[in-house]
């Protein structure tokens, strides 16, 4: 008796739950597409490159004013910025209003792969921000000592 009750039930289930279900539409919606600071951001190199050879612009800057490269270099994607680099984006382009240069950024950070690739391709090694720091200073306090070298060997000034 039970058992015809539960399968009783098992069946009413299996009728009424998809009757009670919304309609779905059968089509996929479009997948969104990310821009050239959203895949640098994530250090996506190659959609990176195909964005780059559909015609997005190397410099691009987002809606709050970061760019692709500044993307890049704050999530820490060497390949990526090479390629950005490789593509023309400006290798002096300053972070949001603080002023701060993608190479100040990478020297404080540590990132001694990234700051390589910014110095080959002619970074400012003595530019400053806002408040007067430079990417010396900024290896200098975070102790990065052989990003420190690097700098000085680039023509860094304290």
């Amino acid at each position: 008796m039970a058992a015809r009750l539960i399968f009783a039930v098992f069946v009413a289930l299996l009728i009424l739950i998809p009757a009670c279900s919304p309609q779905v539409d059968s089509e996929l919606p479009e997948p969104v597409k990310l821009t050239l600071v959203q895949t640098a951001r994530i250090g996506q190199t190659d959609q990176v490159l195909a964005l780059l050879q559909e015609g997005a612009d190397a410099n691009e800057i987002d809606e709050v004013g970061n760019s692709a490269l500044g993307a890049a270099v704050l999530g820490s994607h060497p390949a990526t910025v090479k390629a950005l680099l490789t593509a023309g984006a400006d290798v002096n382009t300053r972070l949001l209003k603080q002023g701060w240069t993608v190479l100040m950024t990478a020297a404080g950070g540590g990132q001694t792969e990234i700051v390589k690739a910014l110095l080959e391709a002619g970074a400012d090694v003595n530019a400053k921000n806002q408040e007067g720091w430079s990417a010396l200073m900024s290896a200098m306090f975070a102790e990065h000592a052989e990003i420190v070298e690097l700098l000085r060997q680039a023509g860094a000034q304290e």
